[in-house]
């Protein structure tokens, strides 16, 4: 006998609507999630917080640091279609490596700030901390809001200037 199960975890009442609201207020959505990275895209698309003409850049499943380190910083510096809502995937491989390297933690700085959202999937709870970092480091005018739902989302919660647990 073979069976299979499906279980839908749904989003709760008006979460397109708020994140919707959030964007317009020039506020920018950041998904920092232990996720697969299909699970955390389709989540974005379901959530409004990605759209489905977005560009997306996807720098997952990096392996060699030097590597990491060229693409990001050619894409840092790569010009954007201004008419496009711009959206960075990332993993946390990629990230791994990332943090590997000064320099590219500069460039990945550069280049999230850019974008409209930044979808980190398959992150461990240090990589969420970190992440928020790098936003509060990148401008000190940047002020950071972390909701969190778990445990592993503790350090997150801290590193944030308002960390909300749920």
């Amino acid at each position: 006998m073979v069976g299979a199960t499906g279980i839908e975890d749904r989003l709760q009442e008006e979460v397109p609507e708020t994140i919707y609201d959030l964007k317009r207020a020039g506020i920018k959505i950041w998904v920092l999630t232990g996720d697969k990275k299909e699970t955390a895209i389709n989540s974005g698309h379901s959530a409004g917080i990605l759209k489905l003409d977005s560009q997306m850049i996807d720098i997952c499943d990096t392996a060699d640091p030097r590597d990491m380190s060229t693409i990001i910083a050619e894409i840092a510096d790569t010009p954007f279609d201004e008419e496009k809502d711009v959206s960075l995937i990332v993993d946390g491989k990629s990230i791994t490596n990332i943090f590997k390297n000064p320099e590219s933690v500069r460039h990945l700085q550069r280049l999230s700030l850019r974008c409209s959202t930044v979808v980190a999937c398959r992150l461990s709870p240090i990589q969420k901390s970190q992440l928020v970092r790098l936003v509060k480091e990148a401008d000190p005018r940047n002020l950071t809001a972390a909701i969190g739902d778990g445990g592993n989302d503790v350090s997150m919660l801290q590193e944030a200037h308002v960390g909300l647990g749920i």
